[in-house]
């Protein structure tokens, strides 16, 4: 196994986690790179997967279905994200797992929570990296770690 682990929360707004295995300790935390239109700078994204490609062995990121009351083109942009984040996490040679969001979040117990609480958790496990969990737009950073740590321990 390699040193680290990468847990990705596939949202526009996501983020990309870097966790070590042996401690599951924050190596790094980068939000999703979007380009000046808002859309997700697909280059840059590949760039930033590839630049860790040799220390990461497992991707772990968040399936993403389609959802009652989720609009069909934020669900298209969604899967469209899910689908390149596959696509360039093999092309970088990583093996990519992914976790179902009632998976993840039944693994945390955050079945049927505020979102707000994956925020809060996240500052519990990882008090010495609250900065990056500070404000209440951080949750898809929080997410990205917990799907990373759920991902480790399927290890």
């Amino acid at each position: 196994m390699n040193e680290f682990i990468m847990g990705i929360d596939p949202g526009k707004h996501g983020a990309i986690s870097l966790l070590k295995c042996d401690d599951c300790s924050i190596e790094l935390i980068e939000d999703m790179p979007l380009l000046s239109d808002g859309n997700v700078d697909y280059k840059k994204l590949y760039e930033s997967l590839n630049r860790f490609s040799t220390f990461v062995d497992h991707v772990f990121i968040e399936h993403i279905t389609a959802v009652f009351g989720r609009g069909s083109i934020a669900t298209c942009s969604l899967c469209g994200n899910y689908q390149a984040l596959i696509a360039l996490s093999i092309a970088c040679s990583m093996t990519v797992m992914s976790v179902t969001p009632q998976l993840w979040k039944r693994y945390f117990g955050l079945i049927g929570v505020p979102k707000d609480e994956s925020r809060l958790l996240a500052i519990q496990y990882f008090p010495e990296h609250a900065e990056f969990f500070s404000r209440k737009k951080d949750n898809d950073r929080a997410e990205s770690c917990l799907i990373g740590m759920y991902g480790l321990s399927l290890l």
